[in-house]
């Protein structure tokens, strides 16, 4: 394994010898050692200042202790570890896997060493009958690994070999072999009487028959004694040979000697060749702790063969410091200085040697070396790249010395003009006249020595915060669609201040359930509410206090410090559930798609919906907050982003304390009440958030219950402060734009601040958006050629080449593999899970990680193809568009409707494709077709199109069009922006525009927030729109970013209400709903701007052959049955197969 700074590269040694490279492994930290134990990687690494142990297994991080321990144990199913102090021993219950592999070690004799090989994933330990462990070490031998013995280190004829695996077994070998000496040399290297060069370095080789068996080998003359290194058969040192006439020395073998051998030498001949030494210059002034980098050039001018050359620093008097033996002509070796206290002049020889004689040639340069005075160092305590319109910009140096020392720090804007300076530290209001800031640190020690840093900074203003002068206090509040929930003490009130509500405790916690409220309150007591019109539904008497209320997919789940329970609203029952035993007390829980995802005062946990531990991560966090795609929780030095998926967690250093965290749009807001501050991150990289704005006194109190609703934050503090955010309008902004021809580019995809360009010929550019900075590399051989189209998802690229007949895959390392081979177009796109290409008339579907693939024809050549929900649209070159789908799971290739949706006089060659509508263009028109076809007319011909959530991009030329796809179809095109050379390929991610420019590269525009819009359209792809009366609907949108809330509606009622990303939701079929029954499902959507978008109708059956039997049990309960109370009717199903859906 090799690593460097936190990545691991992994390799396997083939048979032949030579190492492949296997994976690539990422730290969270910087590594500072590894360990290989098995199957698992040990890796100490730093990790925010502390050294912390993380482990890997099978390629992926399954450990994290931080801080490290300082030794641990496995045993027994268990990790014991003591802590660093030495004050405390924990024991953490771990799964260790038992090593099924017979033990089985074999022992080879060598002339000088024996050699014991095992299975290769095993770790063995090796001692002698005393238990003192021998030294061993692995090599490469024969083809094989093996642990080496040299038999010098051995005392008796036997050898322990012991296997231990993690769960503490233990297997023991005892391992004999022949240890009597036999000295039997076989040849000495060179031969006797062979002719060197006086003044030169030889390598002497003493090579043993097979059948020897020797130890302590060493060569002895009148003037030195040489220790050899022994291999398997053979004894090897390096002699310096005398300025004589000739050497003579003894071989020593097991303490005897054994034979004399003589060599002859003669003086060194006149070089033909020469050495340059480049660097250092003569006289060149170094600095002891930099070390001297050199760098040579051996010129050779005859046919002898260069042997090697001697890289040496000597002191003034010749004496050797530091040597390096290289093989390289040319080339540069680093070697490191010696510690002095004062000025001393060293030189820097070179000697090389050819020939069978090893005849040399040299050269010599001298350096002065100097002490390091221990200059002070600084550096910025946190980094800024960019820095938001009316925050607060805060700059700190920390300084590695503690000698007095002089500072300061400056601010200068655009102008050069200074707008603060100060000592150490400052704080800067960044005003909307500022468009870039440049910050300078310098320190200097009382020697007069300095050091300097420099940091830009880029002003934006994506959006401003306003005060509004309205207020509104609230205990809880509850997004809703074009309304919000808000609870003050026991009243209920809307976003209108109305009050809805009021009863006879204080409301705790709220949550939707259908149309409904559910609400716990502090009698302690459970109530439904109708909402229309609003009364009471339901009331359950609670056997204690809760705090948290949440609903998923129908489950209603309780919660309070220490425990989390489920509620049955069928029986009325109230369950606890079980959870990890370690998770400490209860912040607060979110539901997930198919999680409950738990903050602890010990860490983050998700349970599944058996409430089975799925994934857990230990911390002291405050706060949480989800995307559709990722999970942020904060503790006091930093943010951690984590997959939903895959769990990979990155971390960014903050060093801000934070009781809130909230997502609007792609940024993520971090509240404190504590400091009254919020500060903004930037997640356009969603992986590395930036840090971009710090607001102070936006609040006046505890924030912990602060919510986004109806386009505003209502901070939920003392003093009922609601924010306005007011995305700034302004012209698009040129971010990026590639500096030179690289390719033609014909295909664009962005996501997440990566993108992916088709450059033909050329290859593929890859940009990244890194520091708020877009960067551009080209992807490297030998894929990097002919790459006509490319497909994004998560983490992954594709890229199709059509003239090498296959589709590739980048993973996140940019490691490539093969998923498909043979014959291609030049089309690409995703559709659900699949990659789908073309070949002549057929479309051809592979799943990118099983690799399954198949084709359906289409009866004429496609010429483009666009996926929108359940179908794709392939347009051919003589009969139209055509519709193939609905494609549902699972998918009978044979069984998929085509029809033809439309047929022009003109082949149609550009079509895109978004949620449910398709877009395509023949010459200056645009027609989007959805329910029926309406078209768009541009001032010259459309050259290509891209999609985000709600918008289109239409390339016209030069110009670049935005058509925002959820609201009314407008009679005149909306002009966005103008580039430089005409556009070739489109796509847009958040308010990033990327544009390919044909060979001019590409361009990265950043639009107002205004332009960035939200899709309400459902995403129903591989699912069959007929149910049975059992089923679960499967409520979720295509696209979840930029919402704020949902309502899913059956014809026109609301059946489920989401306020948490993705908004997914799983809803059953109502049971009013007859066998045969057509209905339609609709969602309508609140953004984070406060606009309210409601899509299409979708049309579903409910068909059942037959019902499924069900025996009910239920009971009827009528309480308060007299006045003036209200009649109180609630049933109680106590024995059921089947949910309940519906009770009358």
């Amino acid at each position: 394994m090799l690593w460097s700074d936190t990545q691991i590269k992994s390799f396997t040694m083939e048979n032949d010898g030579h190492l492949m490279e296997s994976a690539i492994m990422q730290t969270r930290g910087v590594i500072q050692d590894i360990v290989v134990d098995h199957d698992l990687i040990l890796v100490k690494s730093c990790l925010t200042g502390n050294d912390s142990l993380e482990i890997f297994k099978n390629q992926q991080c399954v450990g994290l202790i931080s801080p490290a321990p300082a030794s641990f144990v496995f045993t027994d199913q268990r990790m014991i570890s003591l802590t660093q102090n030495h004050r405390h021993i924990f024991s953490k219950n771990i799964i260790l896997d038992t090593v099924s592999e017979p033990f089985d070690p074999t022992l080879t004799e060598t002339p000088l060493a024996v050699m014991i090989s095992t299975h290769l994933k095993e770790t063995i330990d090796i001692f002698d009958s005393n238990q003192h462990m021998l030294p061993a070490y692995r090599t490469f031998w024969h083809e094989g690994i093996y642990y080496k013995i040299l038999r010098e280190h051995i005392t008796e004829n036997s050898i322990y070999v012991k296997r231990y695996d993690r769960n503490g077994e233990q297997k023991e070998k005892i391992l004999t072999f022949n240890d009597s000496p036999f000295t039997d040399i076989a040849s000495v290297t060179p031969s006797m009487n062979t002719l060197f060069t006086g003044g030169a370095r030889i390598p002497i080789h003493i090579n043993f028959t097979p059948d020897a068996r020797s130890s302590n080998v060493f060569i002895t003359n009148e003037d030195n004694n040489y220790f050899t290194v022994g291999q398997s058969h053979t004894a090897s040192q390096w002699i310096i040979l005398p300025q004589a006439s000739s050497i003579e020395f003894d071989i020593h073998v097991s303490e005897s000697m054994a034979a004399s051998h003589t060599i002859q030498l003669t003086e060194n001949t006149q070089p033909q060749e020469s050495i340059t030494i480049y660097k250092p210059i003569r006289n060149q002034s170094i600095e002891e702790n930099n070390g001297i980098d050199i760098h040579y050039d051996i010129s050779q001018q005859s046919s002898e063969t260069f042997h090697y050359a001697s890289i040496c620093l000597t002191d003034f008097n010749g004496q050797l410091i530091h040597e390096v033996l290289t093989t390289d002509p040319q080339g540069h070796v680093h070697l490191s200085l010696p510690e002095i206290s004062s000025q001393t002049n060293m030189f820097v020889k070179i000697r090389a040697f050819f020939g069978d004689t090893y005849r040399f040639v040299e050269s010599q340069t001298g350096i002065r070396v100097l002490p390091d005075l221990k200059k002070p160092h600084i550096k910025w305590k946190q980094s800024f790249y960019r820095m938001m319109v009316g925050s607060m910009l805060d700059c700190s140096i920390d300084i590695d010395t503690q000698e007095e020392i002089t500072s300061f720090i400056q601010v200068y804007d655009q102008d050069n003009h200074l707008l603060q300076t100060n000592e150490k530290s400052l704080s800067l209001g960044v005003t909307e006249t500022t468009k870039t800031l440049s910050v300078l640190a310098w320190v200097s020690d009382a020697s007069g020595n300095t050091d300097s840093i420099q940091q830009s900074i880029d002003v934006i203003h994506p959006f401003d915060f306003k005060i509004s002068d309205d207020t509104q206090t609230f205990d809880v509040c509850l997004p809703d669609v074009g309304n919000s929930w808000f609870a003050r003490g026991n009243i209920l009130i809307d976003s209108k201040n109305n009050t809805r509500f009021q009863l006879t405790a204080d409301i705790l916690s709220m949550a939707h359930i259908g149309n409904d409220l559910l609400l716990i309150t502090g009698e302690p007591a459970l109530i439904r509410l109708s909402t229309q019109p609003i009364q009471r539904k339901d009331y359950l008497k609670l056997p204690e206090f809760f705090h948290k209320i949440i609903v998923l997919n129908e489950r209603v789940y309780m919660m309070n410090d220490t425990m989390l329970y489920e509620y049955q609203s069928n029986t009325r029952k109230i369950i606890p559930v079980d959870l990890p035993t370690n998770i400490g007390s209860l912040l607060t829980i979110l539901p997930g798609n198919d999680r409950l995802i738990l903050l602890s005062t010990k860490g983050l946990w998700m349970l599944d919906l058996e409430h089975q531990l799925v994934y857990s991560k230990s911390g002291d966090f405050s706060a949480m907050a989800v995307t559709a795609n990722d999970l942020y929780v904060i503790d006091s030095h930093s943010l951690l982003v984590i997959d939903r998926e895959t769990q990979s967690v990155s971390q960014i250093e903050t060093n801000i304390s934070a009781e809130r965290l909230m997502v609007w749009k792609n940024f993520l807001f971090a509240l404190s009440g504590q400091s009254q501050t919020l500060w903004v991150f930037d997640c356009q990289n969603p992986k590395q958030p930036q840090f971009i704005g710090k607001f102070p006194q936006l609040s006046t109190g505890n924030v912990s219950n602060a919510i986004i609703a109806n386009g505003r934050l209502y901070m939920g503090d003392d003093a009922g402060t609601i924010i306005q955010i007011v995305p700034y309008e302004h012209l698009p902004l040129v971010k990026y734009q590639s500096s030179h021809a690289q390719g033609y580019i014909e295909h664009i995809q962005v996501s997440g601040g990566q993108g992916i360009a088709a450059a033909g010929a050329y290859g593929a550019m890859i940009f990244s958006l890194i520091d708020g900075h877009w960067t551009e590399t080209v992807y490297p051989s030998p894929f990097g050629a002919n790459i006509h189209a490319v497909a994004s998802h998560r983490n992954n690229l594709y890229l199709l080449q059509p003239d090498f007949n296959q589709l590739i895959s980048l993973n996140e390392n940019y490691q490539s593999s093969v998923l498909y081979g043979g014959e291609v177009s030049n089309l690409l796109i995703l559709h659900s899970d699949f990659l789908v290409t073309s070949q002549d008339e057929n479309l051809i579907f592979i799943h990118p990680k099983t690799l399954e693939n198949f084709s359906i024809g289409c009866n004429d050549t496609i010429i483009a193809m666009a996926s929108t929900g359940q179908y794709i649209f392939a347009s051919t070159l003589s009969n139209g568009i055509i519709r193939l789908g609905p494609i549902t799971t699972p998918i009978h290739p044979s069984e998929i409707p085509q029809k033809t949706v439309s047929i022009h006089q003109k082949p149609v060659r550009l079509m895109q494709g978004q949620s449910d509508k398709l877009f395509y263009a023949i010459d200056q028109t645009l027609y989007i077709l959805e329910h029926n076809v309406q078209s768009l007319d541009f001032d010259d011909s459309i050259d290509c199109l891209g999609t985000d959530k709600g918008s289109l991009l239409i390339g016209v030329g030069e110009n670049i069009y935005l058509l925002e796809t959820e609201k009314e179809l407008p009679q005149v095109p909306r002009h966005l922006l103008t580039a430089n050379y005409p556009v070739t390929a489109l796509d847009m991610d958040n308010q990033t525009i990327i544009a390919g420019l044909g060979i001019h590269g590409i361009a990265v525009f950043e639009i107002s927030l205004l332009s960035v819009n939200a899709s309400s359209s459902m995403d129903f792809s591989r699912q069959s729109m007929i149910f049975s009366s059992t089923d679960d609907l499967p409520l979720k949108l295509n696209t979840p970013e930029g919402i704020n809330s949902v309502n899913y509606l059956l014809d026109d009622t609301v059946i489920a209400k989401t306020t948490t990303p993705p908004f997914s939701f799983n809803a059953p079929v109502p049971a009013t709903l007859h066998n045969g029954q057509t209905f339609h499902i609709q969602a309508i959507i609140e953004t984070h701007s406060g606009e309210i978008f409601t899509s299409k109708a979708y049309t579903a059956n409910v068909y059942t052959q037959s019902l499924p039997e069900n025996n009910i049990e239920i009971e009827l309960f009528i309480n308060n049955d007299y006045l003036p109370l209200p009649v109180n009717i609630h049933s109680a199903v106590t024995s059921t197969i089947y949910p309940i859906s519906h009770i009358e």
